[in-house]
């Protein structure tokens, strides 16, 4: 009996445009994988393709059909799928984004079970690809590819996330469901953690300089994971979206917007300190937050300097207070509060 994936129903995995049609592919079929497709350019407007673009009889093998990516290879003119099956991470071609896919060669891309395989092409030309393996629970891990985009460079294995933040430990040893993207010298990897059956099911990023991110930790939680009443979580959100737009503009190099962000996320997260009924873990990644703002703002040269850093280690402390011992948290506060200290010669 074939298990029935409960995962999503439809999850827009990537779109290629071709003139104005763009297709999405989902995990949605136990016997392979569709699409739908649309000319609209407001994107309401959506068909589904008549068949299956990729089905068990072309495939290495005949269940479990999930999370399917499509590129295209211009120099070739073919369109790549990657996806799982069986929990395995497989490609198949075919000369248009419906399809049909076959694989060329019947087998996997690995032998060791693997799941959520996506690629990312990197400006000088590199093909990578960032996968799920059961190492330790869903550990996400990447490699170079060949030129071929079929076989992967084992020796470039490396592990870039496993669970260890807070937010990702709610449910399950989880972390999935990778994509990597690039800005400027950035680059980015969104990700999935927590079991996907779970209510904390949660997203988050982290980034890196380098494509193979090594460990990267994601250095805030997603705001949608955190329960509470919405006087809380509102203010949350907008602190936690004023920390990000600093965070892009200082890495720009834009360091008196970058200021200007920090400073409207420290106004939301103070809000957010004080909400009435806030959640036990609320003020706690509040803190957190006022912490990694004011030593932001610590870094760079102004008459306030000497303040932000009063201020980043008062909220250190605080976080450091809230946090269990073992915490990635309370851990890297204590770190903070000992540099902040000789810095400040106390």
């Amino acid at each position: 009996m074939k298990k029935t994936y409960l995962k999503t129903a439809l999850f827009i995995a990537w779109r290629y445009l071709v003139s104005r049609s763009r297709y999405a592919y989902g995990t949605s079929s136990d016997d392979g994988f569709e699409a739908w497709y649309t000319d609209d350019a407001d994107l309401r407007r959506w068909k589904k393709h008549p068949g299956l673009i990729l089905s068990e009889r072309d495939s290495w093998a005949d269940r479990w059909f999930w999370a399917p990516e499509v590129y295209y290879n211009a120099a070739e003119g073919t369109f790549y799928l990657y996806y799982s099956a069986d929990e395995h991470i497989c490609v198949a071609t075919a000369p248009s984004p419906l399809g049909p896919f076959t694989q060329r060669v019947r087998e996997p891309m690995r032998s060791e079970k693997s799941i959520d395989s996506s690629i990312f092409v990197d400006d000088d030309g590199t093909p990578y690809i960032f996968f799920v393996r059961f190492t330790d629970g869903n550990v996400i891990w990447a490699a170079e590819l060949e030129k071929d985009l079929t076989t992967i460079k084992e020796e470039t294995l490396t592990r870039c996330i496993s669970v260890s933040l807070p937010w990702e430990t709610v449910q399950a040893k989880v972390a999935e469901g990778p994509s990597v993207l690039r800005r400027g010298d950035l680059y980015y990897m969104i990700y999935s953690a927590n079991h996907y059956q779970s209510p904390d099911y949660g997203v988050g990023y982290a980034t890196a300089a380098s494509p193979l991110l090594q460990e990267a930790m994601p250095y805030f939680r997603n705001a949608m994971a955190i329960g509470g009443p919405p006087e809380y979580t509102e203010t949350f959100q907008l602190g936690i979206i004023n920390f990000r737009l600093a965070n892009l503009e200082r890495d720009t190099g834009n360091a008196a917007q970058a200021s200007t962000y920090y400073q409207d996320a420290i106004t939301f997260l103070e809000q957010a300190t004080t909400a009435a009924n806030a959640p036990k873990e609320g003020p706690r990644e509040a803190y957190y937050m006022l912490a990694l703002c004011y030593d932001q703002l610590a870094m760079q040269p102004s008459a306030g300097r000497a303040r932000y850093r009063e201020l980043a280690l008062r909220y250190w402390r605080q976080t450091a207070d809230f946090y269990e011992r073992e915490s990635p948290y309370r851990i890297y506060a204590e770190q903070r509060i000992e540099a902040l200290g000789e810095e400040m010669g106390l």
